[in-house]
């Protein structure tokens, strides 16, 4: 099934990833700390590209008293300094909140740049408070760095911080059943915790919200049940494949993603929207020199197409097959258009330009027709 193949490719493809519960985040400000925890001073990381751009912790958050990422947050959070339109006493409650958070995470972790963080939050807060830069605003974030190291971006603080959302998960949850994916008896996400991006628009690849959309008595995402830990993996895997320029190929009739499951140098999307002439030459007479040198028919390959709905991830198609009869398919598929002008020129066309041959306006090209 779709979700199981995304979350096989999650698992070999991890270390490319942002981490669990991160996303790439701008961290305008940094908290310079001594490993005592003392306070050195406030780096501004804004330049010409804009300010310091790295995955940071993330979940949704609502409420009158949203909860705090780890380590990286607003100035209520961080300072407990009600910035802007927000009152100090306002910004009590989320700092308290935060400082208890970086109590946890210097208890699981026994990290010296985490406890160095939990000194100064004791001792170090009120001279920060006095220092605070005038361009320092409300929205911004703050992160803390000890020594020369980013502490949000040590692997035991980010395993804390998975284990804490799961963890989280697990609670929310009212519902226990055999996951579809790894087939263990586990609590059952309430909603996909990935919120994906088809273009502009932001979509779940799983969820219901009507009455027609759900049975036995389950609703949003449990009418397809699976753990947290293994539909974060199917989320974020498909948010890489939409994200990756080589596995990517965007046409008026959706998105197209593609992956197989060992890595490979073949790429259909370069022949499909670039059709370069060497490239194509080269497919065509593969029969005449013999076999690739990698075993062809045991790599299995995926594609998807996906449009979006009022937020809601459409399937327009998907295919599974091998690497070797897509070869051969992408072959037939130019040997039948091949044409050769009064030249003797016969080169290939992308299907962008073969598409937008058939309107005046290449906008108007219709999906059908890709």
């Amino acid at each position: 099934m779709l979700v199981t193949r995304l979350a096989e490719l999650y698992d070999r493809v991890e270390d490319r990833l942002v981490p669990p519960g991160y996303r790439p985040r701008e961290v305008r400000w940094l908290i310079s700390l001594g490993p005592d925890g003392r306070f050195r001073g406030f780096i501004d990381t804004e330049g010409d590209e804009g300010a310091l751009r790295r995955p940071a912790p993330y979940r949704r958050r609502s409420g009158r008293t949203p909860p705090p990422y780890l380590l990286v947050d607003t100035p209520a959070y961080v300072l407990g300094l009600g910035l802007d339109k927000m009152s100090d006493e306002k910004a009590a409650p989320r700092h308290e909140n935060y400082c208890e958070l970086v109590s946890q995470c210097s208890e699981r972790t026994a990290q010296p740049a985490v406890r160095a963080v939990k000194r100064f939050l004791a001792r170090g807060l009120e001279q920060a408070r006095r220092e605070v830069p005038d361009s320092m605003r409300a929205s911004d974030l703050v992160g803390f760095i000890v020594e020369d190291t980013h502490v949000w971006a040590l692997r035991p603080v980010r395993n804390f911080w998975f284990e804490l959302l799961e963890g989280g998960a697990s609670e929310k949850s009212d519902r226990e059943g055999q996951c579809l994916v790894c087939g263990e008896e586990k609590p059952v996400r309430k909603r996909d915790p990935v919120e994906l991006r088809v273009g502009r628009d932001r979509a779940q690849l799983v969820t219901a919200n009507e009455n027609a959309f759900e049975s036995y008595g389950l609703d949003a995402s449990e009418v397809a049940p699976v753990c947290y830990g293994c539909a974060l993996k199917y989320g974020r895997a498909l948010a890489y494949l939409l994200d990756s320029e080589p596995h990517r190929l965007r046409t008026a009739g959706g998105t197209y993603v593609y992956w197989t499951r060992h890595e490979t140098d073949f790429n259909p999307w370069q022949f499909l929207s670039r059709a370069d002439p060497d490239e194509v030459r080269r497919l065509l007479t593969a029969p005449w020199r013999g076999r690739e040198p990698e075993d062809v028919d045991a790599n299995e390959f995926y594609a998807l197409c996906v449009t979006s709905n009022q937020s809601r991830l459409v399937i327009r198609s998907w295919m599974e097959t091998t690497v070797d009869r897509v070869r051969r398919h992408l072959a037939d598929y130019f040997q039948a258009q091949r044409m050769v002008g009064p030249d003797g020129d016969d080169s290939p066309h992308g299907i962008t330009a073969l598409a937008g041959a058939t309107v005046r306006d290449l906008n108007h090209t219709a999906p059908q027709t890709v």
